[in-house]
């Protein structure tokens, strides 16, 4: 801080987000995937940011909030947002990433959030089943997107997430997404229908063939017993 190492990093993250031509030839390991762009810099930009907030130093985080890091980060998503290239999405998953561990516990950068940021997640929780296998990050973006649910959304955003149709996209997501991400899915659920408001958006949400909310999860404990070998005679 003593050096205005936040200043320069947030200066140079706007920089990286400049749609101005820039002649970068990515022809070097660090240089990746930058061809004739910034995307390079901006993906190690983001890596280092996210070093920093994760080392938990307060002192750091705030000062780099009030130099207009959630910000600069909303502009980042919102860039990307409909990317199906692999670095672009690898620099979504980071920027998701940085922005939960900023927002956890402080109300006022989940404010700061607001909006925009629980329409961007939602975009991201909207992705097509497909995708989630293709080996391109897309399955590593919504593990970010799930988690920025509970840091970004949780309390302070959750009537903007209610009001735009947030649980039935979890609901879809927790339908199509792979087994292993199922728990994460049900977590986040769990917490919002902790709010009341939540439950008729559970209740009057249909899937696949006109599926109800607790048929879906019948069918995932079910799926449960058969891989861990229970057994059981008719019910549940």
């Amino acid at each position: 801080m003593r050096g205005h190492g936040n200043t320069r990093l947030i200066m140079l993250l706007e920089w990286a987000c400049l749609d101005c031509d820039y002649g970068g030839h990515g022809n070097s390991f660090f240089g990746e995937g930058g061809y004739q762009t910034r995307r390079a810099q901006l993906r190690y930009t983001i890596r280092v940011l996210l070093a920093v907030v994760r080392t938990g130093n307060e002192n750091v985080i705030q000062d780099l909030c009030d130099q207009g890091l959630i910000g600069s980060l909303l502009v980042v998503l919102k860039k990307y947002k409909d990317t199906d290239v692999p670095i672009e999405l690898s620099i979504l998953s980071n920027t998701l990433l940085i922005l939960s561990v900023v927002c956890e516990t402080d109300s006022h950068r989940k404010a700061t959030f607001g909006d925009e940021g629980v329409d961007l997640l939602l975009q991201f929780l909207s992705l097509d089943s497909e995708k989630f296998s293709s080996g391109l990050g897309y399955h590593k973006l919504l593990l970010s997107s799930v988690n920025a649910i509970w840091c970004c959304v949780s309390f302070m955003n959750q009537d903007l997430f209610l009001e735009r149709g947030g649980i039935p996209i979890l609901l879809d997501l927790l339908e199509k997404c792979p087994p292993s991400m199922q728990n994460l899915v049900l977590g986040a659920l769990l917490d919002l229908t902790e709010d009341a408001r939540a439950v008729p958006h559970v209740v009057t949400w249909r899937g696949t063939g006109q599926k109800t909310a607790v048929s879906l999860l019948i069918e995932l404990w079910r799926a449960e017993e058969h891989a861990m070998g229970v057994k059981r005679i008719g019910t549940i």
